[in-house]
């Protein structure tokens, strides 16, 4: 267990410490040049179509049309609602079947 805290600091300087040696690189002229490899002036390929244009296929399909609640929000309160009941169950399993027999052995 010593050698994980050395590692992580080890590790954390280097992070630290990289950004500014690649700084250092560029400024004494060492990678400052960038090499462009490929370069497109259009895009290839067809023009995407106008979302609400008549001709467009995905506007039916995709169902753009604007709603009052959109499900993400109902999505996002269920959720919230039962990651919260989770999390209810959880510390009440740890306060009960973990803290409880703890107490008990101390006490004895």
């Amino acid at each position: 267990m010593r050698r994980f805290p050395a590692l992580l600091v080890l590790a954390l300087a280097g992070l630290l410490l990289l950004p500014g040696v690649a700084s250092a690189g560029t400024a004494a002229g060492l990678g400052g040049d960038a090499v462009v490899l490929a370069q497109e002036d259009e895009p290839s390929g067809p023009q995407p179509a106008p979302r609400d244009a008549e001709e467009n296929p995905a506007r039916d399909l995709g169902d753009f049309g604007d709603r009052e609640t959109p499900f993400t929000w109902f999505a996002a309160w269920l959720l919230a609602g039962l990651g919260f009941v989770g999390l209810s169950i959880m510390l009440a399993f740890y306060r009960f079947r973990v803290l409880g027999p703890q107490r008990d052995q101390a006490s004895t």
